[in-house]
């Protein structure tokens, strides 16, 4: 899976590699940087570069592309700025490019959609920031892996939702209700997006979403854990499939990033994790070769 070009990096700089991530992050920090040029030489350019409703739907139809990276320095930026590495570019190699555009780009347009229903119920001003893509990028990861441990502690679910918390708190106690509703609908983004990815569509995500099948009133969802697909059912041992002359190493790989994708990283035996780091370990040395070259 990861061998494919949709999971690779986009180029090298030296031993580098670039992902989309890394195209984001030298977005927010040259958006940072104008920032603080523009704000200290008092220029009304700076708020052309926000995303503005009563503007934009007068033209301005570059906003929705710029006030993603535009915003002060401050150290929640720094730490926005770590997540989106640490955790962003994990996602994009494992959606690959295309799906994590999907994602992010819903993550981008979000604030801007909702601020603008906002605007048409009589709400005005101007918004900018990449607390959206942010905390958007962080959910999808904990989705997929919601009970990795971080710093050998805390598991991730709980890392995110207390993270969801402050900001909500935050937003709160400042009266930003437009924040509130933005925070939530950019996890709701998320958390559905790669949910629909791992019931196999949105259509399955809507079948795992209805009540139980007796019909009765206040019937529990299904959780998706305890549903068994035909892949599921009938997916072979590890040893056997590496060992099948005619399945490759890519599709055992795949076979093992599905099972995480549906029961989580914990459920991998010891014999199946290391045959996914010697996996990633060869795929990192060819893409020290492909740089060198």
């Amino acid at each position: 899976m990861f061998s494919s070009p949709d999971h690779q990096p986009l180029t090298h700089v030296g031993r580098f590699p670039v992902y989309i991530s890394t195209v984001y992050i030298l977005l927010c920090t040259a958006g940072m940087l104008a920032s603080v040029i523009l704000g200290a030489a008092g220029t009304r350019l700076l708020t052309e570069l926000y995303f503005s409703p009563h503007l934009f739907w007068r033209g301005h139809l570059w906003q929705v592309l710029t006030c993603t990276w535009m915003g002060p320095p401050s150290f929640f930026w720094l730490f926005g700025i770590f997540l989106l590495y640490q955790y962003g570019i994990e996602v994009e190699r494992y959606l690959g490019r295309g799906r994590y555009l999907i994602l992010t780009g819903g993550l981008i347009l979000l604030p801007c959609l909702v601020y603008s229903l906002l605007f048409l119920a009589g709400g005005f001003g101007v918004i900018a920031g990449n607390e959206s893509l942010v905390i958007g990028v962080f959910v999808a990861f904990a989705t997929f892996y919601p009970n990795i441990e971080v710093w050998n502690w805390v598991k991730m679910k709980w890392l995110v939702a207390a993270c969801i918390f402050l900001s909500l708190l935050s937003d709160l106690s400042s009266r930003s209700y437009v924040g509130i509703t933005i925070t939530l609908a950019a996890c709701a983004w998320a958390f559905l997006y790669i949910q629909a990815l791992k019931s196999g569509g949105w259509r399955e995500l809507l079948d795992f979403l209805k009540p139980s099948s007796d019909g009765s009133e206040g019937s529990t969802f299904r959780p998706a854990s305890n549903r068994t697909t035909p892949r599921q059912a009938t997916l072979p041992p590890t040893r056997e499939l590496a060992g099948r002359g005619r399945i490759s190493e890519e599709a055992t790989i795949d076979a093992l990033l599905d099972k995480i994708s549906r029961q989580g990283v914990e459920s991998l035996t010891a014999e199946e994790k290391s045959l996914l780091n010697d996996a990633s370990q060869r795929a990192q040395r060819r893409q020290r070769r492909a740089g060198d070259a």
